[in-house]
């Protein structure tokens, strides 16, 4: 049987928020809390701000939501959630953070065929200025920083403030969907501003900004090595880059490293890309964008998936 038509109960089961409102007695052992998207059930940001609160020598996080399937819901109540969560219930003890929201085509399509109660969710993930910024600012105590789709790095960059110093940054994982092949003035200056603010983080070694959906795939990357410093980039097309965008980066080089900058771009990626399974493969990202087994899982859907028929 071809199914055509999202089951309604089946879906909301994916994404209807699981609650509870009590407090939690602190784990004082634990330094790990991993969330993958495994987890069909979404636990509401409020939830998870227990857990965190309880959690008061937590480390790493890796946290894998799904996308919500109520495009106002997600605007108005999950990212001001989110944003909260951040602020206010991040322990200050994280020194790595990996998120990975699940914004998977092929069942938000589907899901858009069945869905008549409420706002179709939108296929392409429409991400909330401020919490990216809060992202940001949480960032600066942290040593490893993974966001993928809950943030543009646009609006990331954009928010970072002059005397802000990231000491102990030493990588960085951003999305940013203005990375397709017909905004080259607008990636140019989201590399300039990915400059600025690597300036500020003296002990970067990796900075990688990408983009991923069906058909498509970009990275641009930057990496300081004991014995060279590079910047680069790969995907399904390829990228003209701007003087002053490299002048800018050259500056990074500088201050921060002992060898002058090469510009190291990768061979086009020729392969279709029919996932973000395939384009995390395919661009080779760094470790930590997304849990090793869900990576697994995600190929595994792609390859053998109903919604493949």
């Amino acid at each position: 049987m071809l199914l055509t038509k999202t089951p309604y109960y089946e879906f909301s089961r994916l994404f209807f928020f699981s609650k509870f409102r009590e407090s939690l007695p602190q784990v004082k052992a634990a330094t790990r809390f991993i969330l993958r998207r495994q987890c069909r059930r979404n636990l509401e940001p409020a939830a998870l701000g227990y857990i965190f609160d309880a959690l008061p020598r937590l480390q790493l996080l890796i946290f894998e939501p799904w996308q919500s399937w109520d495009r106002l819901e997600q605007e108005f109540i999950w990212d001001r959630q989110y944003l909260s969560l951040i602020e206010s219930n991040l322990p200050q003890t994280l020194k790595q953070i990996s998120v990975f929201e699940e914004t998977n085509e092929d069942y938000i399509t589907l899901l858009r065929r069945g869905q008549q109660m409420f706002p179709k969710p939108d296929i392409i993930r429409v991400t909330s200025p401020t919490v990216s910024a809060s992202f940001a600012k949480r960032s600066l105590r942290l040593e490893k920083l993974s966001v993928a789709f809950m943030v543009e790095a646009a609006d990331f960059f954009r928010s970072c403030q002059r005397d802000w110093v990231w000491s102990h940054m030493r990588s960085l994982t951003l999305t940013s969907r203005i990375l397709t092949q017909t905004n080259s003035l607008a990636i140019q200056n989201l590399l300039e501003n990915a400059a600025t603010t690597a300036l500020s983080m003296p002990n970067l070694h990796t900075m990688v900004i990408w983009n991923g959906r069906k058909g498509e795939a970009f990275k641009f990357f930057y990496r300081a090595k004991s014995s060279h410093t590079c910047i680069g980039w790969r995907g399904t097309w390829d990228l003209k880059l701007d003087t002053k965008v490299i002048r800018n980066w050259q500056r990074v080089a500088d201050k921060h490293t002992r060898h002058d900058l090469r510009v190291s771009p990768e061979p086009l990626i020729l392969d279709s890309i029919g996932s973000h399974a395939d384009a995390i493969d395919l661009l080779d990202l760094p470790s930590g964008v997304v849990h090793p087994v869900s990576l697994l899982q995600m190929r595994r859907e792609a390859e053998t998936s109903w919604y493949n028929v």
